[in-house]
C-alpha cells in the first residue's frame, strides 16, 4: 500500500516536484474527472512541464481537465507517495472555481463530475483518499 505524507508547500530536501493535483471546488462541491485511458475517476491532475512551475501546471491542468476559465489557486501542500522503495513527489492545489465552460482535452478526460464525496471507482483509491481527505481538512478550515 502506498504510503502518503504531506509537508509545507515550500518544504525543501525532497525529490523536485513531478506531479500536480488540484481539488477542484465548485459551488459547494468537488469535480472529478474520468480517465478514458484509466476508465476510472480521479482529482484532476497531470506533470509539471519542463520550464514551467507547479502553480502554472495547476491552472492548466484545472482549465484542461475541468473547464474552468476563472478561479482561485492556492498550494496546500507538498506531498510523497512512496510505494515499492520509490518516492514520488508532487504539489497538492485547491481551487475555488468561479465560472467553468467546456473540457479542453477532451483525448484524456471522459467526464467531468461534481460531487460532496470521493465517487467510487478511484484511480489509485488509497492515495486520492489521502489526498482528498487533505483537501476536505482544508475547505473544513475556510
Amino acid at each position: 500500500m502506498p504510503d502518503v505524507e504531506f509537508y509545507k508547500c515550500n518544504h525543501e530536501g525532497l525529490p523536485e516536484p513531478v506531479y500536480v493535483i488540484v481539488g477542484a471546488y465548485y459551488c459547494g462541491r468537488w469535480l472529478f474527472v474520468k480517465s478514458r485511458k484509466r476508465g476510472s475517476f480521479e482529482l484532476p491532475a497531470g506533470h509539471i512541464d519542463k520550464g514551467e512551475s507547479a502553480y502554472m501546471a495547476a491552472g492548466r491542468e484545472l482549465m484542461e481537465e475541468t473547464g474552468a476559465r476563472k478561479f482561485i489557486l492556492e498550494c496546500i501542500n507538498t506531498y510523497s507517495v512512496k510505494h515499492n522503495g520509490v518516492i514520488r513527489t508532487g504539489k497538492l492545489f485547491f481551487s475555488d472555481i468561479l465560472e467553468l465552460a467546456e473540457i479542453e482535452d477532451k483525448d484524456e478526460i471522459e467526464e467531468c463530475i461534481s460531487s460532496s464525496s470521493l465517487p467510487g471507482n478511484l484511480t489509485f483509491p488509497e492515495v486520492q483518499k489521502s489526498l482528498f481527505d487533505r483537501l476536505e481538512e482544508f475547505v473544513n478550515k475556510i
